[in-house]
């Protein structure tokens, strides 16, 4: 990623719950651009994504057999299974 980035490559990052790796990917951008900028790398166009995924859709069994007083998010989770 970092070598990306230096090069004025844009990059897309998504993790599920690992803060640490987060982190270490925030860090490597901020690094990279550092270098990126000392070195004259044109990033007018660049961009960096780091997509943190905080929750998940359930499996189907566990949806199916959860009770829930909002009924709602299940039922978007088991149309998004049957849809997807």
């Amino acid at each position: 990623m970092r070598l990306l980035i230096c090069r004025g490559i844009a990059t897309n990052n998504a993790l599920s719950f690992m803060v640490p790796k987060f982190l270490i990917c925030a860090r490597a951008v901020k690094e990279a651009l550092r270098i990126a900028r000392a070195s004259g790398v044109d990033l007018s166009q660049w961009r960096s994504v780091i997509t943190f995924i905080s929750a998940r859709f359930g499996s189907l069994s566990d949806l199916e057999k959860e009770e829930m007083s909002d009924h709602r998010p299940k039922d978007a989770c088991l149309a998004l299974r049957r849809n997807g």
